[in-house]
Parts: structure tokens; C-alpha cells; sequence
């Protein structure tokens, strides 16, 4: 039935019957505001109506419709009738008008729909652009919601997620609520995942729930709308769109719902009648859109999903690696950690300082996070170094001391028979007391020598003439029967050991501990790092490098070497110093490792301004009251690795308690 706007001069009783009796229905009017409730098909006007109102003004608000008058000129929204038509020719001029608004507004739908179509288009385009450069998982919750809405026009969206982490009990997370017309204090809730739930049915089978009006529900259908959400907040659900989230194996992931699609999505739902009057069902077309949405939504998640389990584990990875290090060698343990959140709190300091240089670093959270992998794989490269070189605490290797003190024992037993031998064979028990008296003398020389090599086999600076006195101990001869023993008490490898003027390392083991740093590097870079985390191999392989290219393995000069690892350098060794967890050595207090920081800025090997933002701005001070020990387990016994180290001298030594050096090349100046 097409709807025909009229004056009271249109027609007559006869014409309207006829019109009636053609499908056309005649409505009388008086002005042109009442066009907009009518919404006809066509509009006759008459001298009364143009009185009221000027042509253009009946033309404007007769919207799609077409404007028919015995005045004026044709044009595509008005019919010109001739005076005088008859009755059958006006009623075959209405039909056509009504047929050509019928054809403007399925053409002006068409034209919504496209356009539509168009926005859409557009914006899931601009959303899967921002959905993917989106870190923040609530940030990401946030704008999938509220995108939602956008393409919905609808009043509120909520997103779901399934918690199977307890197979026998799964449930729905309640993650985000977003609602125009409340204002809501939202707190995640989780509850069991069933069907009886609209949410849960629709994540259980993994279909899209579509329900023009939840209040009136079948009793047949498995699953029911709760009231109390509405009867607590005086909110009114009506129109209700629930659509599955699912990944790439076509998993439910959780559900986006959309609640209460309105003609106008400024409108504000305050009332039962309001949203009665301002809500509509979810088309088809909106349903497409939000079907994409929710399609790229999952992309989101799973991507999220995906660099998290990535993070994880990276990682559980260092943390293993660290703790595979610190195994190896127990008297460093904590080292890697208290280096990690020196490092990092010296890089937090370095924009707030007033030094000009720094004043617009930005160090972001991917950089700061591959500056902490990095410093916790620092000494990664242990593992390529002899455990007994790694853990070396004197002079001789494990065992050895005890060898030559068997020797020792040995040679000054064989003194004792030798001279009982010469007493019985002489027969002369007159001699028997000066032979003795030369005996005990051999015999207290050699523990004489015993002494002094125990001395010598500490990691401490040799006295004045201990080279002298090895070199006689080292031309005693040793007499024994197995060919495979040494002609003397100690040899000369041994000798050349006790001989270190300082530390516990001879030159080929000092030079395997430096390559460590190498090995770092080198096996850092066989790991696939995600791009952000990329330059781990470079900043870990460089801590020993120093700005005047003195350092190891390659002898980086300042602008060769990594931000990052000249900030770890500062903190290793400011650590190396201080760690009171190495039975070798104590640990130095935190002024003279101040006093040794700044010789090395002075030297050309650290930068000053990050030692004296080290210090003034009190980065050390992040390990107060931090526990770093680490109970270091023998994976055979089951045991705590024992160690046998003496802690007789006080001189700070740094074979393994610096491998920069610099304490025992700055010993003397403190």
C-alpha cells in the first residue's frame, strides 16, 4: 500500500475509492512537517498547500517522495499534472509516481547499503592495522570493544575468553564490559563454562547466538538471558549478537557479545520505553562486519598469545642459562642478577641525569628488556671454559698441592730410613746422634719448603724473594722408584704455577677465562632472537671491551662498542668488587670500588659521566636489600657443592674476582 499526501481540494470520493482499490492510500495534510511521519510516496499539492508553504520548502521535506502540482515545471522530483486531467490518467500519473519513489528508495538503500559496506570496509581495515601494532593486552581488549561498538552503533560489547587451564574444570573470564548509557566499576569475574549461559552455549559450540529480544526467548532453547545484571543496574537488554572467537585451528577462543544495536549510537539508553523505541534488531550486514572483527580479533590474540609465549621463553631460557652458569661456577653465584638490575638501573638514570649527552635517551621496554637479557647472558660463555680453569681458587690445580706435599712426606720418610740404614750398616752407635741431627735438619728444611709453597699457592701478591726460594726448592731432587714420578719435589710446570706474581691464573689459563667473552657472542648468535631482542649477542660479547680499545676480544674502541655494554661493564665490575659471595676473596667496600671506577674513567677504559651517574645517582643502591644467593646443587650427589678455599690474606686479587683487572692494577693506589 503506497501512501498519497493531499490538500483538501485533491480529488473526490469516486477518485479516492479508485485510488484505494489500485493499492494507493490518500492522507490529508496541511504543512509540510507532517510529511516526515507520513513518509508518502508521492505528495499533491494544491493552491491551499502553496500558501501555506512554498513549493521548495513541500519539496525539501517530502524526502524521497515525488512532489505532483498543476504549477511549475517538471523535474525529477516533481510531476506536473495538466488542469482538467480525468480520473483514469491521474490515477495512472500517481502509479508511476509511486512507482519511481518505490525505485529512489530501493536505489537510495542500495546506496546506504554500499556505503556501508564502504565504512566498514574502512574501518576493519584500520583496525586490523591498529589491532596488530597493539602490545598492551588491556589496551588491546579496550580497542576491540570499543571498535566494536563503532561498527555495531551498538550500546554495549563485552569480550569473553575460555580458561582451560584446568582441563576438568573449565571456565569463562569475564575480561571487559564497555557500556554507553552505565557507568560501570568493572573487576574480571570468571564463572563455569556451560551452555546454559548465552556466552557459554555460543563457546561450547562455537556458534554465532543472534536474538532480536532476549527477554522473549523460547523455554525451548538450552540456554537463558540473566535478568539480574538489568534489574540491578536498571538496564533494559534487548537486541543480543554473540559471536565465537576462533584461531587458526578454528579453537574457540572466547566470544564477543554486542548488546542493544541503536538507530543512533549518541543516544543514551535511560528507560525500558527508550530503548524499546531506539534499539533494533543486528542486520546482516552489521553481522558480516562484526564477524570480521571478531576474525581479527582472534588474529590479535593469538599473535598475543603468541609473543608471550615467545617472552616465556626467552625467558625461562636465560634463567636456565644463568642458572647452568652459576652450577658451573658457585663462588659467582647471584653475579649475573645483580649485574642485570645494576645495568638496568643505571640505563634508567641516564635521562635523569643533567648530563646534555643523555638528556633525550629514550630507552623503551623492548630495549630495556634485551639490555637485561643481555646482562643476564653476559658470562654465558663460561660454559665453553674449563670448569677447572672456572673455578680455579689457587695457584695449583685441585690435587696438585696435596701431590707435592706426598712427595714431601715421601722424601722426608725415605731421609728417616736412609738414616736408620746408615746407623745399623756403620755399627757405630756413636755416630748415631749427628746422623739423626743431619736428618731432622733435611727433614725440617723440607717442611720449611712445604710452607712456603702453601703460601705460594695462595691467590695473593708474592713476597720479595719467593721466586728466588722456588727456583731452590725446584732443584730438589726427588727420589723415587716409579719412573713415571718427577726427579723433583715439584716440577716445573708447578714451579712456573707458584710463580704467578698475582691471582691463581697462569697465562693460558688467564687467556681461556678472557675467551669467554668470545664464546658469549658466538653462542648468543646461534639463537633465533625475535628482532627486539637482536643485538643481545653484540651487547653481551662486549663487556670486557674498553673505550680506549685496550679491552678483549676485539679491541672496540669508544663508538664501536654498544651503549648497552658499556653500562654492563661499569656494573660487572663495580659487582666483581663488592660480592661478598667469594670465598677468595672479601669484598671490597663500596668506596674503594667507587675509588677504582673512577681510575678506570681516568685510565680511558670506562665512561666518567656513567660512573658518576653510577655513583651520585646511587644505581648500586638497587641491590639493597635484595637476597641474590643461589644454594648451588652438585647434579650428581644431590649435594651442596663443598669449597675449599682459604680466605688467609687480604689483598684483593681478580682472576676470577674481575676479569677486567682493574683491582689488582689499582691495588697499590687505594
Amino acid at each position: 500500500m503506497f501512501s498519497i499526501a493531499h490538500g483538501a481540494e485533491f480529488g473526490n470520493k469516486s477518485l479516492h475509492s479508485k485510488l484505494r482499490e489500485k493499492g494507493l492510500q490518500c492522507i490529508h495534510v496541511q504543512s509540510p512537517e507532517q510529511l516526515f511521519a507520513i513518509k508518502p510516496a508521492c505528495v499533491i499539492l494544491d493552491d491551499a498547500m502553496l500558501a501555506t508553504a512554498p513549493l521548495e520548502k513541500w519539496k525539501q521535506s517530502a524526502l524521497l517522495a515525488t512532489v505532483i502540482t498543476s504549477k511549475g515545471d517538471a523535474d525529477d522530483k516533481l510531476i506536473v499534472i495538466p488542469e482538467n486531467t480525468d480520473e483514469n490518467a491521474a490515477i495512472s500519473i500517481l502509479r508511476l509516481a509511486c512507482q519511481q519513489w518505490a525505485l529512489r528508495k530501493r536505489s537510495a538503500e542500495t546506496q546506504r547499503l554500499l556505503n556501508q559496506k564502504e565504512n566498514h570496509v574502512k574501518m576493519l581495515t584500520d583496525i586490523g592495522i591498529a589491532l596488530s601494532a597493539e602490545k598492551s593486552l588491556s589496551r588491546l581488549l579496550d580497542k576491540i570493544l570499543t571498535e566494536a561498538q563503532n561498527i555495531a552503533c551498538c550500546d554495549a560489547a563485552s569480550l569473553f575468553l575460555i580458561d582451560d587451564s584446568d582441563p576438568k574444570n573449565p571456565q569463562l573470564a569475564f575480561k571487559l564490559t564497555k557500556n554507553d548509557s552505565i557507568h560501570l566499576d568493572f573487576k574480571e569475574m570468571r564463572f563455569p563454562l556451560n551452555k546454559q549461559s548465552i556466552s557459554g552455549y555460543s563457546a561450547i559450540f562455537g556458534v554465532e547466538l543472534c536474538i532480536d529480544d532476549v527477554y522473549s526467548l523460547d523455554n525451548s532453547v538450552p540456554y537463558q538471558f540473566n535478568r539480574d545484571f538489568d534489574l540491578k543496574n536498571g538496564y533494559r537488554t534487548r537486541s543480543v549478537l554473540t559471536v565465537p572467537i576462533k584461531n587458526h585451528r578454528n579453537d574457540v577462543m572466547g566470544v564477543l557479545q554486542f548488546l542493544n544495536r541503536k538507530r543512533n549510537r549518541e543516544v543514551l539508553l535511560r528507560s525500558e520505553t527508550q530503548t524499546m523505541r531506539e534499539t533494533m534488531p543486528f542486520d546482516e550486514s552489521t553481522r558480516q562486519a562484526l564477524r570480521a572483527l571478531t576474525s581479527q580479533s582472534a588474529v590479535a590474540l593469538e599473535n598475543h598469545e603468541l609473543i608471550e609465549s615467545i617472552n616465556h621463553l626467552f625467558s625461562g631460557f636465560v634463567r636456565a642459562s644463568v642458572t647452568a652458569i652459576e652450577q658451573r661456577d658457585p663462588t659467582t653465584s647471584g653475579h649475573s642478577f645483580r649485574v642485570a638490575d645494576l645495568t638496568c638501573e643505571l640505563a634508567r638514570l641516564l635521562p635523569q641525569s643533567n648530563v646534555p649527552r643523555f638528556k633525550n635517551l629514550r630507552i623503551n621496554d623492548d630495549e630495556m628488556r634485551e639490555l637485561r637479557y643481555a646482562s643476564l647472558l653476559h658470562d654465558f660463555g663460561k660454559v665453553g671454559v674449563r670448569e677447572s680453569v672456572l673455578v680455579k681458587s689457587k695457584k695449583l690445580p685441585d690435587g696438585g698441592f696435596e701431590d707435592i706435599r706426598n712427595r714431601i712426606r715421601f722424601t722426608q720418610e725415605r731421609l728417616k730410613r736412609k738414616a736408620l740404614e746408615e746407623i745399623i750398616q756403620s755399627g757405630n752407635l756413636a755416630n748415631k746422634d749427628m746422623v739423626l741431627a743431619r736428618i731432622q735438619k733435611e727433614i725440617d728444611k723440607l717442611d720449611e719448603f712445604l710452607r712456603a709453597i702453601l703460601q705460594a699457592n695462595q691467590p695473593s701478591i708474592l713476597p720479595e724473594g719467593s721466586f728466588e726460594y722456588l727456583q731452590q726448592i725446584a732443584k730438589y731432587p726427588f727420589d723415587s722408584d716409579d719412573e713415571d714420578m718427577p726427579n723433583f719435589i715439584i716440577t716445573e710446570d708447578e714451579r712456573a704455577a707458584l710463580s704467578i706474581r698475582k691471582g691463581s691464573l697462569t697465562e693460558q689459563e688467564r687467556a681461556e677465562i678472557e675467551s669467554h667473552a668470545i664464546h658469549t657472542a658466538n653462542f648468543l648468535k646461534l639463537i633465533p632472537w625475535t628482532p627486539e631482542l637482536s643485538r643481545i649477542p653484540d651487547i653481551a660479547g662486549a663487556h670486557h671491551e674498553k673505550l680506549n680499545g685496550s679491552g678483549y676480544p676485539a679491541g672496540k674502541s669508544d663508538l664501536e662498542i654498544p651503549l648497552g655494554s658499556k653500562l654492563m661493564t661499569i656494573a660487572d665490575i663495580f659487582d666483581a668488587l663488592t660480592a661478598s659471595d667469594r670465598p677468595y676473596k672479601k669484598a671490597m667496600p663500596i668506596e674503594g670500588a667507587f675509588k677504582i671506577l673512577n681510575l678506570e674513567a681516568k685510565d680511558g677504559h670506562l665512561d666518567q659521566d656513567m660512573v658518576d651517574i653510577f655513583i651520585n645517582g646511587g644505581a648500586y643502591k638497587v641491590l639493597e636489600g635484595k637476597d641474590y644467593r643461589r644454594e648451588v646443587i652438585n647434579s650428581f650427589s644431590g649435594k651442596t657443592k663443598p669449597i675449599d678455599m682459604d680466605l688467609s690474606d687480604d689483598t684483593y686479587h681478580t682472576n676470577h674476582v674481575c676479569d677486567h683487572g682493574c683491582a689488582e692494577k689499582h691495588a697499590h693506589k687505594l
